[in-house]
């Protein structure tokens, strides 16, 4: 099934399945995959612009703060990846500062607050 932006169509979000690892091994190559786990141009590289993303996370983010002991989610994308920053941003992620992991990922910290996803679904 092929969704756009203005679709109406229920999305639900499911356990992967081993049935499920084509589909995985294909994401893996693309390149805003790639972007997010490598600085390399170079290395080889679905549907885009859907708001499919959007949806996921916005259900992941829902799940989330369902729970209440839950105050904040952070993500590290990598610094280099403006466009992972931007999507984040867009949810109302604020960025925290960066972050070295294993001595090599330089990462930039964004938090999401609970007061910051409300203000956002309250829109």
């Amino acid at each position: 099934m092929t969704l756009s932006p203005a679709s109406s169509a229920v999305l639900r979000l499911r356990p992967a399945t081993a049935a499920d690892a084509p589909v995985l091994a294909a994401w893996d190559g693309q390149p805003h995959v790639i972007v997010s786990v490598t600085d390399d141009p170079d290395a080889e590289t679905d549907a885009l612009g859907l708001g499919h993303g959007t949806r996921m996370m916005t259900m992941a983010l829902d799940a989330c703060f369902a729970r209440p002991e839950v105050e904040a989610v952070l993500i590290d994308p990598l610094n280099s990846n403006t466009d992972a920053h931007r999507f984040y941003r867009r949810l109302g992620f604020r960025p925290e500062g960066r972050r070295l992991f294993n001595d090599e990922d330089d990462c930039l910290v964004h938090r999401l607050t609970r007061a910051g996803w409300a203000e956002r679904t309250a829109a």
